[in-house]
């Protein structure tokens, strides 16, 4: 017998005022049956409790495993249903048995109801669990209880019409619905950070507009090939058609940048003219912050003194949600978002890098270097001769 249904729980949204409350559940609702749509899985509709969605389906694997992609749910279970009524309770629980255990496994059932039944947490699960020790007998397997660490949790939730049986958690993003919280512009590298710093800003609520610097030469295409294959990934979670990645052509500027007295410079250079040319593209696109994938001390040009230098060439703010991470944390989250292989390849160094950048600059050196270029003429000729490639 298979589950006949999936329970979609969110988390934080819950605690909202009444208002707010409805407001991201309909946007919650939205993107489910966005990326349900998009992946043409069946179901007949979209049940709404508080802090629960239920989604009657003949496929509850497909659906609880697309349901866990949406950004402000916090985990999945298909189930099966039943009303919530004690003895039909224990009864479908020993009928699922087999399906449930094998023999020889350590079991635990974790119960919990509302407070309007007659019986208690404590009982369902007492009852659910000599049921199933009763059905595993009479095929003559073996099974236990242990509920310190058990092989399977049996999971028991009864509400107020129905109960549900599952052993499956799949866990989700958490934290807001996508675009609840504006638009943010991503400073999109490519590289292993950058992605996973935009996906903690959409798990935030920001929709995320992503914008690669094409600094290599002409020939080298491997470089924009994993920023447009990074970008592909990351529009899987966004619950959205036509999703474009803006390029800026950047390796001409750069050349510029290398200038032989402020060599030691060019990072800090590089860094605040992508900045300057993101403000302008953020203020087009509406957005109100850009988003990096910087983090404390991992290169030269992220020093303390040096992020302080590339925060006052620009006024609108700048998200660096990976700041006190490390990098195993980044390449662990990456994995599950999914662009750790494309965004691991090994495509090359940057051209431009010098063999010792300085890691303690002064603003008054990064003007002097500045004052040596025609700086309002070279953003401009970036901002006019931007690129839009479909990633979704």
């Amino acid at each position: 017998m298979e589950p006949d249904r999936v329970l979609v729980r969110y988390g934080e949204i819950g605690l909202k005022s009444p208002g707010i409350r409805r407001h991201f559940e309909n946007l919650l609702l939205k993107h489910i049956k966005v990326f349900l749509a998009r992946k043409e899985i069946p179901y007949s509709k979209i049940i709404r409790e508080r802090g629960r969605f239920f989604i009657p389906t003949s496929q509850p694997q497909k659906v609880a495993e697309t349901a866990s992609r949406v950004f402000g749910i916090v985990s999945s279970s298909p189930v099966w249903t039943v009303s919530a009524n004690l003895e039909k309770i224990v009864a479908l629980a020993g009928s699922l048995t087999p399906q449930l255990l094998c023999d020889g496994q350590k079991f635990a059932v974790r119960a919990r109801r509302l407070k309007i039944h007659k019986f208690s947490s404590p009982e369902v699960a007492t009852q659910v669990g000599a049921k199933i020790i009763e059905a595993a007998n009479t095929t003559n397997q073996l099974v236990h209880v242990d509920l310190d660490n058990p092989d399977v949790e049996i999971h028991v939730e009864v509400r107020q019409k129905s109960a549900f049986i599952f052993t499956q958690i799949i866990k989700g993003p958490g934290g807001l619905p996508y675009g609840s919280q504006g638009v943010v512009l991503g400073l999109h590298s490519g590289g292993l950070d950058s992605p996973v710093a935009e996906w903690l800003m959409m798990k935030r609520g920001a929709k995320v507009i992503p914008l690669y610097f094409d600094a290599a030469a002409p020939v080298e295409k491997q470089f924009v090939d994993r920023a447009i294959k990074s970008a592909e990934i990351l529009a899987e979670w966004m619950p959205e058609q036509n999703i474009e990645l803006r390029i800026i052509p950047f390796y001409e500027i750069l050349r510029r940048l290398q200038m032989p007295k402020y060599r030691k410079l060019t990072c800090i250079l590089c860094k605040r003219m992508m900045y300057r040319i993101g403000a302008m593209v953020a203020a087009q696109e509406k957005a109100r912050a850009l988003v990096t994938g910087e983090t404390l001390g991992q290169v030269a040009s992220q020093t303390l003194t040096n992020l302080a230098i590339l925060d006052s060439v620009v006024t609108v703010p700048i998200f660096r949600p990976l700041i006190g991470m490390d990098k195993t944390e980044t390449m662990t989250l990456a994995r599950r978002i999914g662009t750790y292989q494309v965004t691991s390849q090994d495509v090359g160094e940057c051209f431009a890098v010098p063999s010792q950048p300085s890691i303690a600059t002064t603003l008054a050196d990064v003007h002097e270097a500045e004052s040596q270029l025609p700086i309002e003429e070279m953003v401009l000729i970036a901002i006019n001769n931007i690129k839009r490639v479909a990633v979704a």
